[in-house]
């Protein structure tokens, strides 16, 4: 994780001087009707651009640990907390004025904190990568919408010590019971972009992903999986000469539907504050309020937590 993060780093003060230093190039931004549409990490964008984006973070969550008596009562609750660790890099290509194609790696480390999370939640590892392509259907002066396929892989790993030992308490004779668990979940879709100008100041983007795959929590079982979300703008350098912009939304991701369980659903809300003095370079702080389910725990045992990431994103 740390070589990761040096990595990252390096690429993040390199990669912007070694393009300053080539020859002037054409540049598509972002751009709709005088509004430029800042690139946020974890929000899928229209725009048909060549991009690299990266972006580190971290953050905590508190949240209640039940306690159940043998007969299955509830008899108290312990407070948690959990240390979270992220990493994303991203690279979009710009193959026509009407196609695009991007691969995107991210990481996430979840750890537990204090005595009663590593016991009960102990350690998740969650990485993955998508890949995937992009077209664009319609263009207006201050609309855009592009049709996404996609494929996403990802890889769970978590570590707990307390259900390792009731595993081992329950089922003595068992050769399965392990430490860890693992899953790796494939799926594919496809989805929908889109983004409005209402001016120069103010700018909408919307987006919702359909995909058919393997689950996180059942078992052998593949489900269908929505993700969507809506994500608002402001743009103050264009009309008022100030180098910064703003965002706010919210998404709803892996929302499953035709099944009677509930899968891994996430919602967050989104706000981003950055730099935009130069619309071709621009770093910014990025805060994500998450409540999520923890992946191969107890369903009771969901979370809620705030990031904060430190992004940066270069248009070629």
């Amino acid at each position: 994780m740390r070589k990761t993060c040096q990595t990252i780093l390096m690429l993040m003060v390199v990669l912007p001087a070694l393009v300053a230093a080539g020859s002037p190039i054409q540049r598509n931004l972002p751009l709709l009707n005088s509004h430029y549409f800042m690139p946020f990490a974890n929000f899928p964008s229209p725009f048909m651009t060549t991009i690299f984006k990266t972006g580190i973070g971290g953050g905590v969550s508190t949240n209640q640990i039940p306690i159940y008596w043998v007969d299955g009562r509830l008899i108290g609750q312990l407070e948690g907390k959990n240390t979270f660790v992220n990493a994303t890099v991203m690279v979009k290509v710009r193959a026509k004025e009407w196609l695009a194609t991007w691969f995107k790696y991210e990481a996430n480390v979840r750890i537990g904190s204090n005595t009663s999370t590593l016991l009960t939640h102990g350690v998740t590892s969650i990485t993955g990568f998508e890949f995937g392509w992009m077209y664009r259907l319609w263009k207006s002066s201050n609309n855009l919408l592009s049709l996404t396929l996609q494929i996403n892989n990802t890889t769970v790993s978590t570590m707990n010590l307390l259900r390792f030992l009731n595993d081992v308490i329950t089922s003595p004779d068992s050769i399965t019971t392990t430490l860890t668990q693992k899953r790796n979940p494939l799926s594919g879709g496809m989805g929908f972009r889109y983004a409005h100008a209402f001016n120069d100041l103010w700018g909408v983007e919307t987006y919702l992903y359909g995909s058919y795959g393997e689950s996180f929590l059942q078992d052998e079982n593949n489900v269908w999986q929505f993700n969507m979300g809506i994500l608002g703008s402001i743009y103050l350098n264009y009309r008022y000469g100030i180098p910064v912009g703003g965002m706010l939304g919210f998404t709803v991701k892996r929302l499953t539907l035709f099944q009677k369980q509930e899968d891994d659903q996430t919602e967050s809300i989104l706000a981003k504050i950055a730099y935009v003095g130069r619309e071709e370079y621009n770093m910014g702080l990025e805060f994500y309020y998450v409540r999520t389910a923890t992946p191969l725990l107890a369903r009771d045992s969901s979370m809620r937590y705030l990031t904060i990431s430190f992004v940066v994103t270069y248009i070629f």
